[in-house]
């Protein structure tokens, strides 16, 4: 097993967030093969990192996107579900604080937010892919481009290139999981 850490970035990376992979990579024994994609756009980053993850023969990539902050254990506890899509709770960077989860209410319909959040291990309809576990047989699955964005008619964004990709990972029969017990923040002008 050989996981890629893949961060995209647009030049600057939180101290927190480096931290964050630091610790991850000297505090697990595991294979892990840094992959750093500078660019403009998060989403052709991310297609990037698919690519040399690919040719490098990676069986995971845990995307981290270059402002967030979490335990070193964050890792071998999404390893540990082994599932082919699996994130962790966390919120946009504006108040009031909202999640960038898509969840699925009791019809099965997708929805923003819910009532009370499970404590254990749970499906979901789409997750932030700023920390976030793939298994590399997802993208052998599915289509380019992975990660889909889409904009209204005045160029407001109204579908992000992470719940795009989970919107088309569920289309090819993948399930998307949420960890809701562990610990991340989105890094702004303050921890979100």
């Amino acid at each position: 097993m050989k996981i890629a850490i893949g961060v995209p970035t647009s030049g600057t990376m939180k101290s927190k967030t480096a931290f964050s992979i630091i610790e991850t990579i000297r505090q697990n024994h595991l294979d892990i093969f840094p992959i750093f994609q500078y660019g403009s756009y998060v989403c052709e980053n991310r297609e990037r990192i698919v690519d040399i993850a690919g040719m490098n023969l990676c069986s995971h990539i845990l995307f981290v996107d270059e402002d967030m902050s979490f335990d070193p254990d964050t890792l071998p506890r999404l390893l540990a579900h082994d599932k082919d899509i699996v994130g962790v709770p966390y919120n946009f960077r504006k108040m009031p604080r909202e999640t960038v989860i898509k969840f699925f209410d009791e019809n099965g319909e997708t929805v923003n937010s819910l009532h009370e959040m499970p404590k254990e291990l749970f499906k979901v309809a789409g997750i932030g892919t700023g920390l976030a576990l793939i298994k590399m047989e997802v993208f052998d699955a599915i289509d380019t481009p992975y990660f889909p964005i889409e904009r209204d008619k005045e160029g407001n964004m109204i579908l992000t290139e992470d719940i795009g990709f989970c919107e088309k990972a569920r289309a090819n029969g993948f399930d998307v999981w949420l960890d809701p017990t562990i610990v991340a923040t989105h890094i702004g002008l303050m921890e979100y």
